[in-house]
C-alpha cells in the first residue's frame, strides 16, 4: 500500500481527540481552580484585604499551580505516544498508510493543543477577574507575564516528555526517568557536593548550594517563582529553545527507533550502560550520605559499596527484565565500575591538586569576607558588598587560613548549637574570581588565630551594624530573650543618639570570648531604619544586635531612665529557682533544661528564692553549654526556663548551695 505523507492528518487529530481529549480539560479545571477561583474566592471573602503586594499571578494558589504545570504535560506525553511502548499497538499503527513524521508531527500538534489552550483560556479568565476594585494590584502585565510562562512550561515539559518516550520502550519508565532527569542536574549536583564535602578539607558545600540549584532543574526554578520579585524571563526563553530542541530530537529518534523495542526500559542499545553506571553511581552517593551520619570512614566506604551494588543490580535486573542476572560478566562490569570510583575517591582523599593548602597571596586578593556562614556570599550582588578591603584585616584572615590549611585541625562532627565553630572565608581576587572555604572546628583550636579577626574594627562594622550605628534611626527596640515578653521602645530622637554612642562604645569594648559566646545575651537592641517614601510601615528595615550581658553602660543607662524592668528578665519576676548538680558534667549535652527533664541530676537539688543570689544566677548563667551546675528558673506567672553555669563562670553562692552542711 502506497504511504500517504502529510504533516496534518484530520484522522489522527479526531482518533486523539476523542482519546485523550479529557487531558485539556483536566489541565483547564486544575488551572482555573488554582488561579481565577483563588482571586474570586479572595473577592467574596469579606475577612480578607485586597491584594497588596502581588508580584506576579504565580503568587496565587502557587503549589497547586506548580504541580498541575509539570504533571499534566508530562502525563500527556505519556498518554499521546504510548502507542509505541507496547507491542499490538505499534505493529497496527505503522501499518496504517501514514509516515513515522506524519504520525509523529500530529501526536505532538495534539498535545500542544490539549495544553496550550487551556493555559490561554485561563489567562483571559484571569484577565476577566482582575478587574475587580479589590484585585487592582493584579496588571495586565501581570496576567500576560503568567500566561507565557505557562504556554512555554508546559510545551517544554510536554516536548522533554516525549523525548524521554522515544529512548523508553515503556510508558512507566517514560513517567519515571522524565520527573528524574528533570531533577537530576540540580539533585545529582547536591549528591556530589555532599559526598565530596567527606573528602575535601575546607569545601564549602553549602555555599554551592542553595540559590546555585535553581538554575539546574526546571522544577526547582519554577518552585522558587513564588519567592521572586520578577520571574526570570531570559530562563523562560532558554526553556522555549529547549522545547524546540527536545521536540526536533524526539522526531530523529522516533524515525531510526526499532518497533520490536517496545517493551524495554531503555530501547537505545549505547544508552543501557549509561543507565546502568547512572544508577550505580546515584544510589551510592544517596547511601554515603546516610551512612556517613555515623562519622565512621568504616560505614562509609560499607554505604558505597552496598548501594551502588544495590542500584547496579537492580538497573541490571530492569534491564533484562528478569532476576537472574547472577553470572560473572555482571560481577565484571560492576568491578570495572568500582575501579574507577576508588582511583577518583583516591585522588579526593589525597588532595592531588592541593584544593585544601591553597591561600592566596596577599597581593592577588582585592577583598575578604569573614564569618559563620557562607549565605551572606549567596545574596551579596543582591544586597551590600560583604568584602572588606582593609589591608590588616586581610592580613589577619588570610593568617588565620594558613594556620587551618597548614594544621588541618579536625574538625567537629556537629554543630553545637553553644558552640562557635563554624568558620567562612571568600576571597575576591584581582582576576574576578571567589575563592571560598569552610570549616567546622574546635574552637580551642583557633581561638589565637581568631582573636585578632573579631576583635578588628572590619569585623564589628558588618556583624554588629556599626555603620548604621552612625545614621539616623526611627526607633530603638529593647527585646528580652525567654519565655517572659518584655519589651521597651525608644522613640525619643535624644535618647535614641545616647543610646547610639553607647551601643559603639560597647561593641568596642567586644572582646574575643565576647564575641564566641552566643548564648550569654539579655535579649537583643533592634535598630529600626526610617522608611522610604513609598514604603508601609511592614516593611521597615530592621536590624538586630545582641544584647550581652556584660553590656554594663546599656544597662545601666536603661536603669536610670526607667527602662529596666520593661527591657530584660529581673529578680522579682522570678518566683524561685532550682539548682541542680551532675557530677562530672554534661559531656557535650548541650540542652540543661534535659538535666531536670531526664532527672539526669546525681544529688538533689536546691530551691532557692533569694533574690541577690537568683540575681547573680540570671548574670551568669548561660542557655546552653557545658557545665555541672544546671538551675531552673520558675517566673511568678509559673513560666518555667533553664540555664547553665561554666566551670569558670559558677558563682560561690551556687557552689556553697552543695558545700553547706545540711
Amino acid at each position: 500500500m502506497k504511504s500517504k505523507i502529510s504533516f496534518f492528518n484530520p484522522g489522527v487529530q479526531k482518533q486523539n481527540l476523542k482519546q485523550h481529549g479529557w487531558i485539556a480539560l483536566v489541565y483547564l479545571v486544575g488551572l482555573l481552580f488554582t488561579v481565577p477561583l483563588q482571586m474570586v474566592l479572595h473577592i467574596t471573602n469579606e475577612n480578607t484585604m485586597p491584594y497588596r503586594h502581588v508580584e506576579h499571578l504565580f503568587s496565587i494558589g502557587f503549589p497547586m499551580q506548580l504541580f498541575v504545570a509539570f504533571i499534566v504535560p508530562i502525563i500527556t506525553g505519556m498518554f499521546l505516544f504510548r502507542y509505541v511502548q507496547t507491542k499490538q499497538a505499534v505493529d497496527m499503527i505503522h501499518s496504517l498508510p501514514i509516515s513515522r513524521g506524519s504520525l509523529y508531527i500530529n501526536h505532538l500538534l495534539s498535545g500542544l493543543v490539549m495544553l496550550v489552550i487551556p493555559v490561554w483560556v485561563t489567562g483571559g479568565a484571569a484577565a476577566a477577574v482582575s478587574a475587580y476594585p479589590e484585585l487592582e494590584a493584579i496588571t495586565m502585565s501581570d496576567v500576560w507575564i503568567w500566561t507565557a510562562v505557562m504556554t512555554v512550561m508546559s510545551v517544554f515539559f510536554f516536548c522533554f516528555s516525549v523525548f524521554i518516550g522515544m529512548l523508553s520502550g515503556m510508558s512507566i519508565a517514560q513517567g519515571i526517568l522524565t520527573f528524574i532527569i528533570l531533577m537530576l542536574p540540580a539533585g545529582l549536583f547536591m549528591l556530589l557536593n555532599t559526598n565530596i564535602n567527606f573528602f575535601l578539607y575546607g569545601f564549602p558545600n553549602h555555599y554551592y548550594s542553595g540559590e546555585t540549584i535553581v538554575k539546574w532543574s526546571p522544577i526547582i526554578m519554577m518552585g522558587e517563582f513564588n519567592h521572586v520579585e520578577e520571574i526570570p524571563l531570559g530562563h523562560i526563553f532558554v526553556y522555549l529553545g529547549l522545547a524546540v530542541i527536545f521536540a526536533l530530537l524526539g522526531y530523529v529518534l522516533y524515525k531510526f527507533r526499532a518497533l520490536e523495542m517496545a517493551g524495554q526500559a531503555i530501547v537505545y542499545e549505547p544508552l543501557r550502560p549509561i543507565f546502568k553506571y547512572g544508577v550505580a553511581f546515584c544510589a551510592m552517593l544517596v547511601g554515603g550520605i546516610y551512612f556517613e551520619q555515623y562519622h565512621s570512614t568504616g560505614w562509609l566506604i560499607f554505604g558505597y559499596v552496598f548501594s551502588s551494588l544495590l542500584g547496579f543490580l537492580i538497573a541490571e535486573m530492569i534491564l533484562q527484565k528478569t532476576w537472574r542476572i547472577w553470572k560473572g560478566r555482571t560481577f565484571i562490569q560492576y568491578a570495572g565500575y568500582a575501579a574507577v570510583v576508588i582511583i577518583f575517591g583516591l585522588v579526593l582523599h589525597f588532595d592531588v591538586i592541593g584544593y585544601a593548602s591553597n591561600v592566596p597571596n596577599e597581593d592577588d586578593v582585592k577583598g575578604v569576607y569573614f564569618g559563620d556562614d557562607v549565605h551572606s556570599l549567596t545574596r551579596a550582588e543582591e544586597e551590600e558588598d560583604v568584602f572588606v578591603t582593609n589591608q590588616a584585616y586581610i592580613e589577619n584572615v588570610r593568617a588565620f587560613h594558613e594556620y587551618v590549611a597548614q594544621t588541618k585541625p579536625e574538625e567537629v562532627q556537629t554543630n553545637q548549637p553553644h558552640r562557635f565553630n563554624q568558620y567562612a572565608i571568600a576571597y575576591k581576587l584581582n582576576n574576578g574570581s571567589t575563592l571560598v572555604r569552610q570549616y567546622q572546628l574546635p574552637l580551642e583550636s583557633v581561638k589565637d588565630q581568631l582573636a585578632p579577626i573579631v576583635e578588628s574594627e572590619s569585623y564589628k562594622r558588618i556583624n554588629y551594624h556599626v555603620d548604621v550605628l552612625d545614621n539616623k534611626l526611627q526607633n530603638i527596640v529593647i527585646t528580652a530573650d525567654g519565655p517572659v515578653q518584655k519589651n521597651v521602645t525608644i522613640t525619643d530622637p535624644e535618647e535614641i543618639q545616647e543610646l547610639q554612642h553607647i551601643l559603639k562604645y560597647e561593641i568596642s569594648r567586644l572582646q574575643v570570648d565576647d564575641v564566641v559566646e552566643n548564648n550569654m545575651n539579655w535579649g537583643s537592641v533592634i535598630l529600626e531604619l526610617p522608611l522610604q517614601a513609598d514604603a508601609l510601615p511592614d516593611e521597615a528595615v530592621q536590624l538586630s544586635i545582641p544584647w550581652k550581658k556584660n553590656f554594663n553602660q546599656l544597662e545601666q543607662w536603661l536603669e536610670d531612665n526607667g527602662y529596666l524592668d520593661q527591657a530584660r528578665i529581673l529578680p522579682e519576676d522570678i518566683a524561685f529557682m532550682e539548682v541542680q548538680r551532675l557530677a562530672g558534667g554534661t559531656n557535650g549535652m548541650a540542652y540543661p533544661d534535659r538535666v531536670f527533664r531526664e532527672d539526669l541530676g546525681s544529688e538533689t537539688s536546691v530551691q532557692v528564692e533569694d533574690k541577690e543570689i537568683i540575681e547573680k544566677a540570671l548574670e551568669t548563667s548561660r542557655t546552653m553549654g557545658d557545665g555541672e551546675y544546671f538551675v531552673r528558673f520558675v517566673t511568678e506567672n509559673d513560666i518555667e526556663f533553664y540555664g547553665v553555669f561554666t566551670k569558670e563562670d559558677v558563682p560561690e553562692e551556687i557552689i556553697s548551695l552543695y558545700n553547706s552542711p545540711s
